[in-house]
């Protein structure tokens, strides 16, 4: 089994243990805003497709995934949503998290410092050698708003 974890927000991976792999993360406009906004609230839609290894057979296929939504880094909190993903050499996953925060419903940047919780997607592969690459897809609802920037 192989294990990591995605800081939706921040942007951030964080993999459990060695293994022979890459990680890889693109700087994509949505990353850079949401690393750089000071307050934020909204829906932000999210997208992951995971690509297998199509030399393995349909019928040998044993690969699954566990995916688990949290609003907390520590490991004793119970996800928000759970979903295993069984589908042979491909499959797609999309969902929404919406944020919301304590001044007049805008999030600050440092959850961790104004008593706030983050987004956190963990995966845990069983099987892994016939899972190749993980795409996670962001995209901004019309409702999102930003102020601020942290780079000041």
């Amino acid at each position: 089994m192989v294990a990591f974890s995605i800081d939706l927000i921040g942007v951030g991976i964080a993999t459990a243990g060695k293994g022979a792999w890459s990680v890889e993360t693109v700087n994509s406009p949505m990353n850079n805003l949401l690393r750089t906004a000071t307050w934020k609230t909204g829906t932000i839609r999210f997208q992951v497709l995971m690509d297998g290894n199509m030399t393995v057979k349909r019928a040998d296929w044993a690969s699954y995934c566990q995916v688990n939504l949290r609003q907390s880094r520590n490991e004793r909190t119970l996800s928000t949503r759970e979903w295993t993903m069984k589908d042979p050499h491909s499959w797609e996953l999309e969902f929404e998290i919406e944020l919301l925060g304590p001044n007049n419903v805008f999030e600050n940047w440092e959850n961790q410092f104004s008593n706030q919780t983050g987004w956190f997607l963990d995966f845990a592969i069983y099987n892994p050698d016939q899972t190749t690459v993980f795409a996670i897809n962001g995209y901004i609802e019309d409702d999102f708003c930003c102020a601020g920037n942290t780079l000041m």
